[in-house]
């Protein structure tokens, strides 16, 4: 429940922010920004809906500073994804579209329990929320339109309340159970 309404707070907080003048910012340290506003100028864009911060963004906020100056060196990588992966997934949905994991550096990595092969760690990897697809079969829904579109991905996963999308050319699409670290392909028909 606190996640649904940490969720929601943030999703209004995103179109307050897209009101308002670029000098007058809503902030909740507490509350991760919505991906899809359009003028957060807080850092760099890497896609018209996208930016760095929000793609090395995490809650984790003693490790941000260290994990975004470590991210600097996946730019490329970060902006592939964003352009490549998000930025379809946002325009073809029309929807907001919420980041809750892009680059991850080691320390972070560890400890959030994250794979030791994990492409998150490369830069290449989003997990993201799509406003108004908050349940199982809602985003399943998501997975089975970004398949239908064609995209190219390495891995299309659902997690828990999130999906995750990597770069790549594999397909892979699964449900993956955190808690015993399992893979169980997706039937999407």
């Amino acid at each position: 429940m606190l996640n649904y309404l940490k969720y929601i707070l943030s999703f209004y907080k995103g179109i307050l922010n897209s009101f308002l003048s670029n000098n007058v910012k809503i902030s909740s340290p507490a509350l991760n920004p919505i991906v899809s506003n359009p003028t957060n100028n807080k850092s760099e864009k890497l896609s018209e809906h996208f930016s760095f911060e929000e793609l090395t963004i995490t809650e984790e906020k003693d490790l941000i500073e260290e994990n975004r100056k470590e991210a600097e060196n996946f730019k490329d990588s970060l902006t592939k994804v964003a352009k490549e992966l998000l930025e379809p997934i946002r325009i073809g949905l029309n929807l907001p579209v919420r980041i809750t994991s892009g680059y991850r550096g080691k320390t972070l990595n560890e400890r959030v329990g994250g794979s030791l092969t994990s492409q998150h760690c490369k830069g290449e990897a989003a997990d993201f929320e799509v406003q108004g697809y908050d349940t199982r079969e809602k985003r399943i829904e998501v997975i089975k339109w970004i398949v239908k579109q064609g995209f190219s991905f390495g891995q299309l996963l659902l997690e828990r309340n999130i999906i995750h999308i990597s770069l790549g050319t594999k397909k892979e699409i699964a449900e993956y159970t955190v808690d015993t670290k399992k893979k169980i392909p997706l039937q999407l028909s």
